[in-house]
């Protein structure tokens, strides 16, 4: 659900740090190292950046495919004010915020390709991720 993925990810990031610091203090693991990185990350809190960027995508399509089986094409999500609808647009809205956030993370296509095995498929998630922000801000917009 998204009523905790903003805490999640601050929860991530401040491990992200912490890993940081524990990595420069040993000083064997490269800067470019990020598999290492995100092995370290899924041991302490169970979660990667891949899989939980995976995940936020995942959800907002689900969402959004709800709320597009909810209304014919001619309504404005701020035309219905049915309870699925609203809270299906709240939790993509939350969503969102936290992709954006998790898109401006320094290094994010270099975390994906370690753990997706391929730079190409990373700069493809990102990509993904970019589009389906495109998606949801179409939501935002109040009919004329």
């Amino acid at each position: 659900t998204s009523a905790n993925i903003d805490q999640t990810w601050h929860c991530l990031t401040i491990e992200i740090a912490a890993i940081e610091k524990e990595v420069e203090k040993w000083g064997v693991i490269p800067e470019d190292d990020f598999g290492a990185r995100e092995n370290m990350l899924r041991g302490c809190v169970g979660l990667d950046v891949t899989m939980f960027m995976l995940m936020i995508i995942l959800e907002i399509v689900e969402l959004l495919l709800a709320i597009i089986d909810d209304t014919n094409g001619d309504e404005y999500v701020t035309d219905r004010c049915d309870g699925k609808v609203w809270d299906s647009a709240y939790s993509i809205f939350r969503l969102e915020n936290t992709l954006r956030d998790v898109l401006r993370q320094p290094n994010i296509a270099l975390r994906l390709g370690a753990i997706l095995e391929s730079q190409t498929e990373a700069l493809e998630v990102c990509e993904c991720a970019t589009e389906v922000t495109k998606y949801t801000s179409k939501l935002r917009q109040v009919p004329k």
